[in-house]
């Protein structure tokens, strides 16, 4: 065990991670999962996505002992899942599934204490109930003696988590949770488990089949394909490589430019960024400019630090002037480290200047430009701002 983490006055313990092994598994003959070799790494939420019957739910209740494999292993914290006997899961594993899947005989808050009660957490039943309805957006003195019929969709849902996480499970599984929910209740309970998998340290395994919720949620997706795992990597890298064709077709077309908080500076580059040193005469300046079709030009010391830039008005008026281009160097206006995403750069409005924006690593040294037309292209294709909830009453 890794130890225990502290969060809200809740005591977590947290596992180091969850691992298939070589696992295989058919149903009548037919291969559902076919060689899998995953881990989960301690507190990462993990999203298993594909189309219907690529795997993804099967592999996941494999965790929790609803499936076997027919050959190969499940290890929870490097031990076996069949070592835990069935009694105890419950306390070790939280499950969520659509709707929450609540008792609809028990009130929100006897559906926790039964979870609960069956961990064996009997201690500080009542406040930990309240905590937990807290803590996914609820009301205990509204909502904690309402049956399942009188919550709405996303009420039973936060409900549900609420179930999962009050246990103190190392370990959080989720089916499609939120998949049969408005956008904005959507978003909403998204941005609450992140949340309780941030403060608490837990480990999530996250099925959906849609790719903007596992970009949104995920340190990691894993996609499957006919029972393999064709892709597991982290969400940028999904979008920027897709490793196959399915993988592709998948993600769509547009997916990167509709997240513009995983696409960086150093993306945007110009391929060519004419620069010149400040001792430079008016004249040679002039030249590079006709040269590159330019009325900019970066300047740049001998250890290629940007130091400011020249225009072609400006140059224009000291032409018959036998002097440097140095008395003409101008701060540049917009800078931007490599790594800074396009989401940021529009955030600093950077896009109302027409000049060119130069884009430096750690030490200052320039390593391009974007130019305003790919910077106004680039927002006609992103979605900005990506949406945030906006939420009053808990839906």
């Amino acid at each position: 065990m890794t130890g225990l983490q502290q969060g809200r006055g809740i005591g977590l313990i947290s596992v180091d991670m969850i691992e298939f092994r070589n696992v295989t598994l058919a149903y009548r003959d037919r291969p559902v999962l076919r060689g899998i070799d995953l881990t989960v790494p301690d507190r990462e939420l993990c999203a298993l996505i594909g189309a219907s019957g690529s795997g993804k739910t099967t592999l996941l209740k494999l965790v929790n002992r609803l499936h076997a494999p027919d050959s190969g292993e499940v290890l929870v914290d490097g031990r076996p899942v069949t070592e835990f006997p069935l009694a105890r899961l419950p306390g070790f594993i939280g499950y969520v599934v659509q709707e929450g899947g609540l008792f609809p005989h028990l009130s929100a808050s006897e559906n926790i204490r039964l979870a609960l009660e069956l961990a064996g957490k009997t201690e500080a039943l009542e406040r930990r109930i309240d905590e937990m309805l807290e803590l996914v957006g609820l009301d205990p003195a509204i909502h904690r003696d309402a049956y399942p019929a009188e919550l709405s969709g996303g009420q039973r849902q936060r409900v549900g988590i609420a179930r999962a996480f009050a246990p103190e499970p190392p370990i959080v599984l989720m089916d499609e949770p939120f998949s049969a929910l408005d956008p904005v209740t959507r978003t909403s309970l998204q941005d609450a488990v992140v949340r309780l998998k941030e403060a608490f340290g837990k480990t999530v395994l996250f099925v959906t089949h849609d790719m903007d919720e596992a970009i949104r949620m995920a340190d990691r997706i894993c996609v499957l394909e006919n029972g393999r795992i064709v892709q597991n990597a982290a969400p940028e890298e999904i979008l920027k490589h897709p490793a196959t064709a399915g993988v592709r077709r998948f993600i769509g077309k547009e997916k990167l430019w509709q997240n513009p908080d995983l696409i960086r500076a150093e993306e945007l580059t110009a391929a060519e960024c004419p620069t010149i040193r400040p001792d430079r005469s008016v004249r040679e300046a002039l030249r590079t400019m006709k040269a590159f079709e330019t009325e900019t030009l970066f300047v740049v010391s001998d250890e290629e630090r940007l130091l400011g830039r020249v225009t072609a008005k400006d140059l224009r008026a000291r032409f018959f002037l036998p002097t440097s281009i140095a008395r003409s160097v101008r701060p540049v206006e917009a800078v931007v480290e490599r790594s800074t995403t396009f989401e940021a750069m529009v955030e600093r409005e950077l896009y109302r200047s027409d000049a060119p924006i130069a884009v430096v690593d750690a030490d200052e040294k320039l390593l391009g430009s974007i130019e305003h037309a790919t910077f106004l292209a680039m927002m006609s294709r992103s979605v900005l701002p990506k949406g945030a909830a906006q939420s009053g009453e808990a839906a």
